[in-house]
């Protein structure tokens, strides 16, 4: 009896963290997505997007003017919202 309770409190606990890993990755995405890099700086940037770029190379273009702050999730994003 002992044995099954301790099985049972170990499964427990690892799946109170696997949900508590996906609640922060969830916020941490968010957080991506929805806030501006820099929301104090107002400069106008000029960013040309070829017409056949990926959503790999977008990204990159985006990472490098310092618009977006992860790729992977700016990548996410586009697929999510099939964009």
């Amino acid at each position: 009896m002992h044995n099954k309770l301790s099985k049972f409190r170990i499964i427990l606990i690892i799946l109170g963290i696997a949900l508590l890993s996906l609640v922060l990755l969830y916020f941490r995405y968010q957080s991506q997505v929805n806030t501006a890099v820099d929301p104090e700086n107002t400069t106008k940037i000029s960013l040309i997007i070829k017409k056949g770029d990926s959503v790999k190379e977008i990204s990159k273009k985006l990472l490098e003017a310092d618009l977006i702050e992860s790729g992977f999730s700016f990548g996410f994003y586009v697929s999510f919202h099939e964009l």
